[in-house]
């Protein structure tokens, strides 16, 4: 692609430049202090990106006072004078690698969560939040003006601290939607009733701000086109007219969907849902306006976003979660290295349902985001001999690091692939960006110096033959073996996922965490088989992230999967397996295949080989204590090989 293609291309924002079309859209990065004031590693993540070659930054949702505006604990504020100093080292960061630097400035009213404040949440009107479950109370008009001042305030300070413009969050159930929609709006005074009233409310913080910024200054909007909540939720047609009444304010207006409630099907859709297509909002947008719009695309990549803007679909292309899993994405369009972009797969492990946790940002794919300081790429001055014994997604990543370090690698992989048992977790057809995540990192260790052995078991001889400096076990993991009667009679997840002819029309999967329904699911999507999924617990999936769990029980539905809970497996037979609910009773489920997926087990008897090698050793990975996610397996490669390399380097 390259900087001939029209995502490359400048265009005027308000009073500045943009470099290229390419905007970083705003997400929470808790790394902030308490009282929401940027600290170094802040600066850092959103200095990384835009080095990395991205027009535009849009700094994560700011609350404007310290009352009530707060989502979150942890959530970035500015809301006094005294935070200046510090927004005007985050906006430097931004501004000296060349980004246009933009705050987005928010207030949650009736999404706030509980404990964030002692106050009771306000709205426009007392609807509760089905996701927050507070009843919030309706604003005062007097209470109306001071919050609207306080975008005012924190505008100006925006502007003092260096920023080249701010957003005002309108979209996804923050407050200034919670007024603009008939579904939380139930007002009968100057701010309810008719779509002129409820949007009274954001037309005079618009006015205001620009009034005290003056047109040197940019002012821009993001907006849900459509909250998905039915015919009382803010509506397509609705957001147009608006976007007309507020256009004399704004220098841009950004179009996006949904609210709180419907986040997990809206703008935070996982992997387990198709990407939300909403591009087409924007290219709307853009027949009731004349200033620069902003569009989503849900699934967005280099190539379509491409494609976006040569149709003139929108004015400029907005990356999330993109951004945290390569921050350089950006400069490696430009240099038509698309292929070296790493993947994001949309998992939400890390950036999103770390929010819920109150945790930093971080990425199943990218250990650096959130730490960049930490894991900061660069060449060692002793390059060390190191052997990776394993090939799967842990000793890969460890592999291509060293590599990428000046270390001399030794990759032993027992198998003809690379990949471990992430190759059959790929499968599933929700599973493509987990794939091209494998293809990535095996790429990427082509185009290196790694020396490979393929086919053959490391031995602990093998690995001393070739005078390491460091070792790094990352055998991965095995099949948990439930001690059934009869379980010689079932086939394990990896058997049925690669050899499908030997899978019947009937099947019971058992096991309801992750690796069970995921196949369950795979087994239905692509071989059309009934499945049923026996657990023993309450529920399925329970440890995994909320957003992403509805998204894909949304999915297990919507495939009409049975999902027996509670239920406790007594023995498999030749037809189907017994089963004991949570009364006691036994039941039999015919099935024509059973198939055994409750989980992996560490494979610490293969580690165990390399225990006493007599040089530094790194387990690394499901080899590591316990089977867990990709994202262990790369944070604790990257982790391994920054705490053997040089810290002078």
């Amino acid at each position: 692609m390259g900087a001939k293609y029209k995502i490359w291309s400048p265009m005027k924002i308000g009073h500045k430049i943009a470099r290229n079309r390419i905007v970083m859209g705003a997400m929470e990065s808790r790394l902030n202090t308490f009282d929401g004031s940027p600290t170094p590693l802040m600066c850092d993540y959103y200095g990384a990106r835009a080095k990395g070659g991205s027009g535009i930054i849009i700094v994560e949702n700011t609350s404007v006072d310290n009352k009530m505006a707060r989502s979150a604990l942890n959530c970035s504020t500015f809301f006094s004078d005294h935070q200046i100093s510090q927004k005007a080292l985050l906006a430097q960061a931004i501004t000296d690698h060349g980004a246009i630097a933009i705050l987005q400035l928010s207030h949650a009213g009736r999404q706030s969560k509980k404990g964030v404040h002692e106050f009771q949440p306000v709205s426009a009107s007392d609807i509760t939040c089905q996701v927050n479950q507070q009843k919030p109370r309706p604003l005062e008009v007097c209470e109306i003006h001071e919050i609207q001042q306080s975008y005012v305030d924190a505008a100006v300070r925006a502007q003092k601290a260096g920023f080249d413009g701010v957003e005002m969050h309108a979209a996804h159930g923050y407050l200034i939607l919670q007024f603009l929609s008939r579904y939380t709006n139930k007002r009968t005074d100057e701010y309810g009733g008719s779509l002129e009233n409820r949007a009274r409310f954001l037309k005079e913080i618009l006015e205001k701000t620009r009034a005290a910024v003056g047109r040197n200054f940019i002012i821009g909007c993001r907006i849900t086109v459509d909250e998905f909540v039915g015919p009382e939720g803010f509506q397509p047609e609705e957001a147009y007219e608006v976007a007309k009444m507020i256009e004399p304010s704004l220098d841009y207006i950004s179009a996006s969907a949904g609210n709180h409630e419907t986040s997990p099907f809206s703008q935070n859709r996982s992997c387990y849902l198709p990407a939300l297509e909403i591009i087409q909002y924007a290219t709307e947008m853009k027949k009731h306006v004349n200033i620069p719009v902003f569009g989503v695309g849900g699934g967005f990549d280099a190539r379509t976003a491409e494609a976006a803007l040569q149709a003139d679909q929108a004015d400029f292309v907005i990356f999330g979660r993109q951004h945290v899993c390569d921050p350089d994405f950006a400069n490696k369009i430009l240099e038509d290295r698309i292929d070296d972009i790493r993947p994001c797969c949309r998992c939400n492990e890390g950036c999103l349902n770390g929010l819920a946790k109150g945790f930093p940002i971080r990425c199943e794919f990218n250990p650096s985001a959130g730490q960049e300081v930490k894991y900061k790429m660069y060449k060692v001055r002793n390059p060390k001999r190191v052997v990776v014994v394993g090939g799967g997604c842990a000793g890969l990543e460890a592999a291509r690091v060293a590599d990428l370090m000046g270390h001399t690698v030794t990759l032993m992989e027992k198998s003809s692939r690379f990949g471990g048992h992430a190759v059959e977790a790929s499968l599933p057809p929700f599973k493509a960006k987990t794939q091209a995540f494998l293809d990535w990192q095996q790429a990427q260790v082509a185009k290196g110096r790694t020396w490979i052995q393929m086919g053959e078991a490391a031995t602990p001889e093998m690995v001393l033959a070739a005078k390491p400096d460091a070792v790094i076990v990352a055998v991965g993991s095995n099949y948990t073996q439930p001690p059934f009667p009869g379980k010689e009679k079932a086939m394990f997840a990896d058997e049925a996922l690669f050899h499908p002819e030997r899978v019947g029309k009937n099947v019971v999967v058992i096991g309801g965490g992750l690796v069970g329904v995921e196949t369950a699911l795979t087994l239905r999507e692509n071989l059309g088989c009934n499945v049923t999924v026996v657990e023993m617990m309450p529920a399925v999936c329970t440890n995994m992230d909320g957003n992403a769990r509805r998204g894909l029980l949304k999915r297990v539905d919507e495939h009409g999967l049975t999902v027996l809970t509670s239920y406790k497996v007594q023995e498999i037979k030749d037809d189907g397996i017994l089963a004991a609910d949570c009364d006691g009773k036994v039941h039999e489920i015919k099935a024509d295949t059973v198939v055994m997926a409750v989980g992996l087990t560490a494979n610490k008897a293969e580690a165990d080989k390399f225990a006493d090698l007599g040089v530094k050793t790194y387990f690394i990975g499901d080899c590591n204590g316990r089977a867990r996610s990709i994202f262990y397996c790369t944070h604790e490669a990257w982790r391994s090989v920054f705490q053997f390399s040089e810290i002078d380097g």
